[in-house]
Formats: C-alpha cells, sequence, structure tokens
C-alpha cells in the first residue's frame, strides 16, 4: 500500500490544489463531513444518535487537522 502524503498549498495554484485536497479527503472518507453542516444534538437524543453526532464531530477534526496540515 502506498502513502498519500497531504496535498500542500503554497499560495498558487489553488484551484489544483483545492481538488487535490478533496480527493485526499474523499479517500480518507472525510469529505462529506467538509460540506455538511453541523447539526446539534437535541435534548432527548438517544444514545445511537449522540454516538453517531460525536462520530462526525471527531471526523470534522480529522478534516480540519489536514486542511490546516495543507496550507504552508
Amino acid at each position: 500500500m502506498s502513502h498519500v502524503v497531504i496535498p500542500l498549498f503554497d499560495g498558487e495554484s489553488y484551484d489544483l490544489w483545492a481538488v487535490r485536497m478533496q480527493t485526499y479527503l474523499e479517500g480518507l472518507d472525510l469529505w462529506e463531513v467538509v460540506e455538511e453542516d453541523d447539526v446539534p444534538l437535541s435534548e432527548n437524543s438517544t444514545v445511537a444518535q449522540m454516538k453517531a453526532h460525536k462520530e462526525k464531530k471527531t471526523r470534522k477534526a480529522k478534516a480540519k487537522s489536514c486542511l490546516f496540515a495543507g496550507v504552508s
């Protein structure tokens, strides 16, 4: 299995970097959380809903980390 390096944005060719970053995040199964709006939990959420919400928050944090790492 090959190691994929985070695409780095150096201030030039933003469009190319954006496509590469989207593809990178899709490969990590993180792109959908970038596009989705955050939905707060209701007061009467089920345990399954709370678990799914926490998983989305974790995935969103991972996606943000990748985006920050990809900007020089």
